[in-house]
């Protein structure tokens, strides 16, 4: 939907402003305040669990009928909403109600009407939809139960397009012609489709609680500028009409970590007689140490902070068990599990024969596992089956987090698939979006986008997020690692000396298991353990790509290399001890 306003200069010129309208979004996961009528709720049942998007928890009231409302933190265009009813008493269910809305919280348009309406299930979520193009800040349900003298609702969201929350100019002092902007991405192609010329923004106002990103080169590369609020001459800043893109985003404020409390984690080891059950227990000594331990990092990598409408949970409990599988993960309310095979881990240590590996391994597994416990779950994405928009986000999500934290060193990055074929394939490709499209917070963006939209899809996601359709990241991913294969493979043609080819016959036996790196990819300091070397011996590193060689030393069986001077890419990484033997390992440098 396009809307088109108009003013008047005092030259009596006609000025347009026009914006187009962003995917539909749960607007109740965007900030604001959520009340009720009666606060008669039982502990744990109180008007917050409405909106925790948390399907296992219930609002209740102990009357047959009452208000619930919700004023957000902006205006908002909104055309549907979703009720989900609660887990038990069908009669509890609301059977009548409006839906209305106000900018003042007094005034009330009515927006929709339902009468008669049947839950036939449990946890059952409705959406409703109705025509509407007046943008408000407060929304109301008035609900009359089916029948007796409890009211109860599992959830309600509220869908809509956010007004305008900055405006561009072409001239200093708020003149010439004018765009405003919604939150989103706006390529030169996009900010021209809205009348805006390239380079031609001097002056900008910004609604309190957003930012808006200036970048002087097209699809927000090169310098850029902030702006959290109103600024009448960019000339003071030196950005004077240099704007080619453009980012519009809410400030987020997510809170410190450092305050976060974590679940209470409770460790179940059903084999204990088993190998692997005895082999876990020697690469990880405290299991509800580490597992309280992998919480955090993988919430950072999906959450900008505590207050970023985090899934939390109050209780975790890690189960090893004997059973065919690698792992998996459960729950609901305030309750998680995750079970690990024993199983899997054994045939690990049979195949390394080192317990750092299998540590390696457990702790990915966690990080993988734990992510399932606290992603957002994208809405009529399809189903958990392969090749799907839900199955490519579920599962290349979570390891995306595993690959991030360096806890994936075995995989690296492959041509071909699909970007919703999840684990690897997906996570790598996220991972490289993440690192070379110029938005370091897109995994956390894309893990938001999948807990507010109405309908999501990668491609939505990332048209809103970057600008850039899927399809075209994709096809750009692929391009960079067939030319990183070539790089690698083709040494001579790329100009890479010959003492750096690794010939067969010097590679050293069972090298996946002579070497290990901690974190990969890494950023800053790469950890290196040599599992076939004395202590005092020392040891030559070196790092080749197709344009960089760089030759190190460390001694002694554990090391730390600082990859500062290296450019971001894919090296193979070269260690030749005093044998006279060549160990090597792939690793990823980013910046």
């Amino acid at each position: 939907m396009k809307v088109k306003l108009t003013f008047m200069l005092c030259c009596c010129v006609l000025l347009s402003i026009s914006f187009v309208s962003q995917a539909q979004v749960d607007i109740t996961n965007s900030g604001g305040t959520i009340s009720a009528q009666y606060t008669d709720s039982p502990t744990n049942e109180d008007i917050t669990k409405l909106i925790d998007n948390n399907s296992s928890t219930k609002y209740l009231t102990f009357h047959n009928a009452g208000w619930v409302q919700f004023r957000a933190g902006s205006p908002s265009i909104v055309t549907s909403y979703a009720i989900t009813s609660a887990n038990d008493a069908a009669e509890r269910d609301p059977l009548n109600w409006n839906f209305q809305a106000s900018n003042n919280g007094t005034t009330w348009v009515t927006l929709d009407t339902r009468s008669n309406e049947d839950f036939p299930n449990r946890l059952q979520r409705k959406t409703y939809s109705f025509s509407n193009t007046t943008a408000y800040t407060y929304f109301k349900l008035n609900l009359t139960n089916n029948s007796g003298t409890i009211l109860q609702v599992a959830e309600w969201e509220i869908y809509g397009t956010a007004s305008p929350v900055a405006t561009v100019y072409q001239h200093c002092s708020y003149g010439g012609y004018a765009v405003a902007l919604t939150p989103g991405t706006y390529t030169l192609s996009a900010l021209q489709a809205r009348g805006m010329v390239n380079n031609d923004v001097s002056s900008v106002r910004v609604t309190a609680g957003y930012k808006i990103i200036f970048f002087d080169q097209d699809n927000f590369a090169g310098t850029s500028l902030e702006k959290t609020g109103d600024d009448d001459c960019l000339v003071n800043e030196n950005f004077n009409d240099l704007t080619t893109s453009i980012r519009v985003e809410q400030v987020t404020g997510g809170g410190d970590w450092s305050n976060f409390v974590l679940p209470t984690v409770v460790f179940q080891d059903l084999s204990p007689s088993s190998a692997g059950s005895i082999t876990f227990h020697r690469a990880i000594p405290d299991p509800v140490a580490t597992m309280r331990n992998s919480i955090l990092p993988m919430l950072q990598k999906i959450y900008s902070g505590p207050n970023d409408n985090v899934r939390t949970f109050t209780k975790l409990t890690l189960i090893i068990e004997d059973y065919d599988g690698v792992a998996e993960a459960w729950g609901g309310g305030g309750e998680r599990s995750i079970r690990v095979s024993t199983r899997h881990i054994q045939n690990v240590y049979n195949q390394s024969n080192n317990d750092a590996t299998v540590r390696t391994e457990i702790l990915g597994i966690l990080s993988h596992e734990a992510t399932h416990t606290a992603q957002h779950e994208p809405k009529n994405a399809g189903g958990y089956q392969g090749g799907t928009e839900f199955f490519g986000f579920i599962e290349g999500v979570a390891d995306y987090v595993r690959i991030s934290l360096g806890l994936h060193p075995t995989r690296s990055p492959q041509t071909g698939g699909n970007w919703k074929d999840g684990y690897t394939t997906s996570g790598f490709f996220l991972n490289w979006i993440v690192n070379n499209k110029g938005d370091r917070d897109f995994a956390i963006k894309f893990n938001r986008a999948a807990g507010t939209y109405a309908t999501w899809s990668w491609d939505i996601a990332c048209r809103d997020i970057l600008g850039i359709g899927v399809q075209t990241l994709w096809n750009e991913y692929q391009a960079s690692l067939s030319a990183s294969r070539i790089a690698t493979s083709a040494p001579y043609a790329m100009g890479i000396t010959a003492d750096c080819r690794h010939d067969e016959e010097h590679i050293a036996p069972n090298e996946k298991q002579s070497i290990q790196v901690f974190p990969n990819p890494a950023k800053g300091k790469l950890e290196i353990t040599l599992h076939h070397i004395e202590a005092n011996d020392r040891t030559e590193v070196q790092f080749v790509s197709a344009t960089f060689k760089k030759t190190t030393y460390i001694t002694g069986a554990n090391g730390t290399v600082n990859t500062d001077d290296l450019p971001a890419g894919i090296y193979v990484m070269i260690v030749r001890d005093k044998k006279g033997n060549s160990h090597k390992q792939r690793v990823i440098i980013e910046k």
